[in-house]
């Protein structure tokens, strides 16, 4: 499947992702790693030894690792083969941001480049959730993660969906609350329901979205344009950004 032109990416039939027709690295994240943040763990059943989803980080041409490691930046692109576990259709573990230095944490630029997505938001005030919100995302669509806002990924479909991101090179996720709350405020399940997850006391404000096609290439738009994404940098630039471009 060839995905994008630039850079050059094909995912083949068992999901290696080759930019420039060479290999890319792969990680992977289990079923059976996912069993803290599934409403049901016990519907894992044969699924636990299968992948979840494939992540492929530092994804770029070398004639542009210069640019990236002046910007501070890295291009990766995620995985997603269909799949259902339970209720629940196949998601990624969940994450917050690490703060800056300025004490916001870092923002984040989503792009589907196959199949659909459904991004989980939420911003945490202590144990509660200050808001939730729910982002359906067509392929082509572009979704910014805001500062200071978790997120997991759904694929709700039965398409392979492949996503790419551009993040800070600094960045390191943090699993630990996600662990610790046994997943996101809400579940979202395959009958399109959202059940509330009752180890979060309250959750303040739920709202949905329908993200939408921002860039036509997020990799070439960042060639071209280094400029605009500074923000994943300095958070505080976020609400400095076109409300085209902002997502809350």
């Amino acid at each position: 499947m060839k995905l994008l032109s630039l850079p050059p990416l094909e995912l083949t039939s068992d999901y290696k992702l080759l930019i420039c027709g060479t290999e890319a690295k792969a990680s992977f994240r289990y079923f059976k790693d996912l069993a803290p943040v599934l409403m049901d763990p016990s519907c894992l059943g044969k699924l636990g030894g299968r992948v979840a989803y494939y992540m492929y980080r530092n994804v770029c041409r070398p004639e542009d690792e210069e640019l990236f490691e002046e910007c501070g930046l890295r291009y990766d692109v995620t995985v997603i083969p269909p799949a259902k576990v339970g209720e629940e259709f196949v998601k990624t573990f969940g994450h917050y941001h690490p703060p800056t230095e300025e004490g916001a944490s870092y923002a984040e630029v989503y792009e589907v480049l196959s199949g659909e997505a459904y991004y989980l938001l939420q911003k945490p005030s202590n144990e509660d959730i200050e808001e939730f919100v729910l982002v359906y995302a067509p392929k082509g669509a572009t979704v910014v993660i805001p500062p200071d806002y978790g997120h997991v990924t759904v694929n709700p479909s039965e398409e392979t969906l492949v996503m790419c991101n551009l993040v800070s090179s600094e960045f390191s996720s943090r699993y630990e609350k996600y662990k610790e709350l046994r997943g996101a405020a809400y579940y979202l399940l395959t009958n399109g329901e959202l059940r509330r997850n009752e180890m979060y006391p309250t959750v303040k404000k739920l709202r949905f979205l329908r993200a939408r096609p921002i860039f036509a290439n997020i990799y070439e738009t960042f060639l071209n344009d280094p400029e605009l994404f500074r923000f994943l940098e300095k958070p505080s630039l976020y609400v400095k950004l076109p409300e085209w471009l902002r997502l809350v």
